[in-house]
């Protein structure tokens, strides 16, 4: 390969209630991207090409994504051993960029549902079941 196709690299930190949705979106491009110039570790013959293969699309993933990116995964969480090829980083990632939940407030508006009190009613309505 003589030089690397041009990629967009993932922005962590431009909207972080958007960064699970965008990294979804932007993995796929990337692996489409490495089914395109041919890194795709099911082609390999034996166990040991499969890994290299794999250590090679984690490296460039690491590459493509950006210093945030890279920055993330040397925080992730995890022995040094998980994070030594794509297929084991990959859920790192992904758990990393799961939008975080409130589990307070889903606990409290599913009651607020099942009991039909929101705010966009009136107030002769509100309570009301």
């Amino acid at each position: 390969m003589d030089s690397l196709p041009q990629f967009d690299q993932f922005k962590v930190h431009c909207d972080p209630h958007t960064a699970g949705l965008r990294w979804e979106k932007w993995i796929i491009r990337f692996e489409r991207l490495m089914e395109a110039i041919n890194v795709v570790s099911q082609t390999a013959d034996s166990a040991d090409q499969k890994t290299a293969t794999d250590k090679r699309r984690l490296a460039l993933l690491l590459h493509y994504a950006g210093t945030e990116v890279e920055d993330v995964f040397d925080t992730l969480p995890g022995v040094q051993d998980d994070k030594t090829t794509y297929s084991k980083a990959k859920p790192l990632f992904q758990a990393y960029f799961q939008p975080k939940k409130n589990v307070e407030l889903e606990i409290q508006t599913r009651t607020w549902r099942k009991h039909g009190r929101f705010c966009n009613k009136t107030p002769s309505t509100r309570n009301k079941v």
